[in-house]
């Protein structure tokens, strides 16, 4: 039991590194597809970043990094963050920024000061 014990804490960070490596490349890909943002051929089209948000796996919304990179180019981006980022300030802000908008999906404690 022992043995078998140690056999599994010595794979879980093997396991935990493997999803790491996938969650970044995952990041990569997404960043990629915001930065591009493509919209019945048209490129850069912003239109279409918070369609990519919406579209992206769940720990790529409550990234930050993920989501300025998002709200930069369309604030409405916002709109599709995991709570955490819509309590963001940093975040908020920058979507507010390039669209006043969006301060309706900040989180309330934001959108009242």
């Amino acid at each position: 039991d022992k043995k078998q014990e140690q056999q599994q804490q010595q794979q879980q960070p093997d396991m935990d590194e493997d999803l790491q490596m996938q969650q970044q490349l995952e990041k990569e890909f997404w960043m990629h597809k915001i930065e591009t943002a493509r919209w019945m051929g048209v490129t850069n089209c912003i239109d279409a970043v918070p369609v990519i948000v919406r579209e992206a796996p769940d720990f790529l919304k409550a990234d930050e990094d993920f989501m300025l990179n998002a709200v930069r180019r369309n604030g409405n981006a916002l709109q599709f963050a995991d709570a955490r980022i819509k309590s963001n300030a940093v975040v908020v802000g920058t979507a507010i920024t390039v669209n006043g908008e969006a301060l309706k999906y900040a989180h309330e404690s934001l959108r009242s000061t």
